[in-house]
């Protein structure tokens, strides 16, 4: 069964709004410029949710246990792949719709705490600017 152009992109806006009502930023780590936001994706492997982080060049997933960076902050098809692989490994429960929703979940994730993080410094620039 194929489904349509406006069903897939009714799914994704489905989850752009989820994740905007029930995901909250939290800091990865507190000794560098990286924002985190939790996906609400558990992780089999280690029993941990699957964040996404970035800084202002890099975007990466992040397990309990893991970390899987992403090619700067543009591609992150390998990384959500791998730390997919790695939170699914053997029990593979989910099915394969299941699974790409959650990878596409992942990635509208990473879209979002960059996006959130580009507001950010353009916020502060601004201010500097503003204060000079």
């Amino acid at each position: 069964m194929a489904w349509g152009r406006g069903m897939k992109k009714s799914i994704k806006i489905s989850f752009v709004v989820l994740l905007m009502v029930f995901l909250g930023l939290t800091g990865c780590d507190s000794s560098s410029d990286e924002a985190c936001k939790s996906s609400g994706v558990n992780c089999a492997a280690d029993n941990s949710t699957i964040q996404a982080c970035c800084t202002n060049t890099n975007c990466r997933i992040v397990t309990g246990t893991q970390s899987f960076s992403c090619i700067g902050v543009e591609n992150c098809t390998s990384a959500i792949d791998a730390s997919f692989d790695f939170c699914n490994g053997a029990s593979n429960v989910l099915s394969k719709t299941e699974s790409d929703l959650t990878k596409m979940l992942l990635q509208e994730k990473i879209d979002n705490v960059f996006l959130k993080k580009s507001i950010d410094e353009m916020y502060i620039d601004l201010g500097n600017e503003v204060s000079q």
